[in-house]
């Protein structure tokens, strides 16, 4: 009897652990719903933000294989960002790599903390120390760059300087802070699970950056900022030399979460023109984030209707009277979505596909969608933050 007893209290525990670890591997994204996403005329481009490669010093991967790995993961531009250098640029790798797009922008590392820079040409300063910020950001403006806080409330690598003129925006979701920022229950949650699923065990970990919401919504009620998704992948970290093996990989990092942008017309063959496509779109904010780990986003939308006219997010719009915005959501149960102005809710639906608002007072207003799922066994359901847009800006 004693020894059955040993082997059930050994055992039991085990198939529960078995049973918990299987139930983790299954997980995935939910499924779209049936005859979604509708028709549309614009064209949707799934992209990623802050990616590193071997050009950066902790970075791993060639362009190639991030190509290949964003191909893998149904992702159409790679936005690459290695830190302090452009030398990708110099050396030809930006442009198509099979049916990927290869942006190269940089990671600055300053004084005031880190930036996101796009749109440069190869000869471009991005070996910041030793000049004046100001009047390098400045540079970049007067060559049509594009420049975007980076690790905005990171504990160390915080941003520092929010009054420099001549930042376009900021990441408001930055993948690595949200892993560090974590609850230490959770983080210890997702470390057990990532063998399990790792795309699943590094979406348990997200929650709203609300310092940085706020912080978006003061840049944006000053002058237009745009609000990105940022993954910081750099290809893994190493779990030995011997094995060879890195967590988590770039295509992991790239299920996780993507910019979506509303193009007008499908990306060009020619890569000048793709690249102006998306820098255009960038520029304008004319895309949404979402973590289509969780769920496939494709489809939603956040606009404004004047009369017959429709403007998309990222619009600039006056007040008028029969100025309405409408929001288009995935149709899965459990959703909440929120509309804000100025940073404040001023709408909120639940398991509501489409949201309609009429405009009564100018400001900015943007959306953001909680999708409620459970990730892992015995712990029960939560919001996850699912998609948030950029702004719409209403004009007195």
């Amino acid at each position: 009897m004693a020894r059955r007893a040993l082997i059930l209290g050994v055992a039991s525990p085990l198939a529960l652990l078995t049973a918990g670890f299987l139930a983790v591997a299954l997980l995935a994204p939910l499924p779209p719903p049936a005859d979604w996403p509708p028709e549309s005329v614009d064209h949707e481009v799934a992209a990623v933000l802050h990616v590193h490669s071997a050009y950066s010093h902790d970075g791993r991967g060639s362009i190639e294989e991030i190509a290949e790995a964003a191909r893998r993961a149904g992702v159409r531009v790679v936005l690459l960002t290695d830190h302090n250098t452009l030398a990708p640029l110099a050396e030809g790798k930006e442009g198509w790599h099979g049916d990927v797009l290869v942006l190269v922008g940089a990671e600055l590392s300053t004084g005031s903390g880190y930036l996101l820079v796009f749109d440069l040409p190869a000869d471009a300063t991005v070996r910041v120390r030793g000049h004046d910020l100001r009047r390098l950001v400045a540079e970049y403006q007067d060559l049509g760059g594009i420049v975007l806080v980076a690790h905005p409330h990171h504990p160390k690598l915080r941003w520092r300087d929010w009054e420099m003129p001549g930042l376009d925006g900021l990441e408001v979701v930055d993948v690595f802070d949200q892993v560090v920022t974590a609850p230490p229950p959770r983080q210890l949650r997702a470390f057990l699970a990532y063998p399990a699923n790792p795309t699943m065990a590094v979406l348990s970990l997200l929650h709203w950056p609300r310092q940085t919401l706020a912080r978006w919504d003061l840049m944006a009620a000053r002058r237009p900022a745009v609000g990105a998704l940022g993954l910081d992948a750099h290809g893994g970290i190493a779990l030995t030399e011997e094995t060879g093996v890195h967590f988590p990989s770039h295509e992991t990092a790239f299920r996780l979460g993507r910019l979506r942008f509303l193009l007008p017309e499908p990306l060009d063959p020619d890569p000048g023109v793709a690249r102006r496509q998306v820098y255009q779109a960038l520029r304008a904010g004319r895309f949404f984030n979402a973590f289509d780990g969780l769920a496939p986003a494709s489809g939603f939308r956040f606009r404004a209707r004047v009369g017959e006219e429709v403007h998309e997010v990222g619009a600039r719009l006056g007040l008028t009277a029969d100025l309405e915005l409408e929001v288009t959501i995935p149709p899965y149960p459990r959703t909440v979505v929120r509309l804000l102005r100025d940073g404040v809710v001023v709408r909120e639906e639940r398991d509501t596909p489409r949201l309609r608002h009429r405009v009564r007072m100018p400001g900015v207003f943007r959306v953001e969608v909680d999708l409620e799922r459970t990730l892992f066994p015995l712990t029960g359901s939560r919001a996850f933050p699912w998609i948030f847009s950029n702004p719409i800006y209403v004009a007195p």
